[in-house]
């Protein structure tokens, strides 16, 4: 696949980059010389059972703009953190990293540090509490290519850990203990799998053998932590892959590549999560352009021995099925969420797991694409963020949530 350029990058957004996909508003807004919404509406969460919609921030709404929210982590209803991107289409402005906080009320943007180079995105993002909060992506110039971004909440503020230190695109980040954080991406889009660990004090960079993307990573326990992506091949084509780490190295585990018709078939896998050693599920798409065949979701489960695919259902007729995002409450609790259509006309969709079969979801009532998704354990609620057209002027950023009030 080829890379994209940021100006050209947001109608395929979906397919490079989450890629996970899709700062800062963070550029203080007094430096943009420009008055820019900071909080949206207030909005009571509903409890009902059933997806709803809650307003988020964009930082510009012009007509070609785009504001997207690539990723999300919950603490409680109270505390969710998002994090993504926004881009103005006049001129020559570029992608800028956003970051967004829901207090229980409202969406608001979070100022950030700007990065060095002038492009920036954030793609994934991890809370271990109200005042430790991790987020990740890419900077880069126009001639510089992609280098790391890493950025940091400590309570107070965001400070940037990590500003272009290492050739590459982070894309998924996951947090066991203020001294124990995973991050994963690749030197390039594709270049080595790249995975970084923080100790509490340093960022420690690991670089697979293997020409990979990894796209996103969850970790058990200190020793037992996934990391998923796609393998190029034949130029054009990829295969599923998974790594694992065990405490003191990473290898490479099979796993199924349903679609090998062709050489430039896409096997992709996008979100991984975990419940336990043996109950492993990651989510992703099957799909090949080059031959008209549409995008399929995949599912594949761990059971401690091997990788399988698990069926789900097709939703419409001669659109695209798109995974993004997957997380897992229990055994017979998974969630997986993405979208449905043909571009640019989408609408997010949503699949459940009762421990026997996946089924669909209905979302709430809004087009867009779901990115990210966050479960709350305690009382089985679920965030999903990502971007929707709106007004048929800009693209938007998009926030459901789900909860019982159980």
């Amino acid at each position: 696949m080829s890379k994209e350029t940021d100006q050209n990058s947001n109608s395929d957004l979906k397919y490079a980059k989450r890629s996970y996909y899709v700062a800062v508003a963070t550029l203080a807004l007094s430096v943009l010389g420009v008055s820019m919404p900071s909080q949206a509406q207030v909005s009571a969460i509903i409890c009902d059972g059933r997806w709803q919609t809650v307003p988020a921030v964009d930082v510009t709404r012009q007509f070609g703009d785009f504001n997207s929210l690539n990723a999300v982590a919950a603490l409680s209803s109270t505390d969710v953190w998002a994090v993504g991107q926004w881009q103005r289409f006049s001129g020559t402005d570029y992608s800028h990293a956003l970051v967004e906080h829901f207090d229980g009320t409202s969406w608001a943007v979070m100022q950030t540090p700007h990065p060095s180079l002038a492009i920036s995105i954030l793609f994934g993002v991890a809370a271990l509490s109200s005042n430790d909060v991790w987020a990740v992506g890419y900077e880069e110039s126009l001639t510089s290519g992609y280098r790391t971004l890493i950025e940091h909440w400590d309570g107070s503020a965001w400070t940037i850990i990590q500003d272009g230190t290492h050739e590459g695109w982070l894309t998924s980040v996951s947090a066991i203990a203020p001294d124990d954080v995973w991050a994963v991406g690749s030197t390039n889009y594709v270049g080595q799998g790249l995975i970084e660990h923080w100790d509490g004090t340093t960022w420690t960079q690991t670089l697979l053998q293997d020409a990979v993307f990894l796209r996103s990573v969850t970790a058990i326990n200190q020793s037992d932590v996934w990391a998923v992506g796609q393998l190029p091949h034949d130029s054009e084509g990829d295969y599923t892959y998974a790594v694992h780490f065990d405490g003191s190295s990473w290898t490479q585990v099979p796993t199924p590549s349903p679609l090998q018709r062709h050489t430039s078939d896409q096997n992709w896998l996008t979100s991984v999560t975990a419940l336990a050693s043996d109950d492993v599920w990651a989510a992703g798409i099957m799909r090949d352009p080059d031959y008209g065949i549409l995008d399929r979701t995949l599912i594949e489960h761990w059971d401690g021995t091997t990788w399988t695919v698990v069926p789900s259902p097709r939703q419409g007729d001669n659109v695209n099925n798109d995974f993004w995002g997957i997380v897992a409450f229990d055994p017979s609790n998974v969630w997986a969420v993405g979208s449905l259509g043909n571009d640019p006309d989408f609408a997010p969709l949503i699949e459940h797991w009762d421990g026997t079969a996946w089924t669909p979801v209905a979302p709430a009532s809004t087009g867009g694409v779901l990115l990210g998704l966050a479960g709350i354990g305690s009382n089985m609620e679920l965030w999903s963020t990502g971007y929707r057209t709106k007004h048929n002027r800009y693209t938007g950023t998009l926030v459901q949530h789900l909860c019982t009030g159980d």
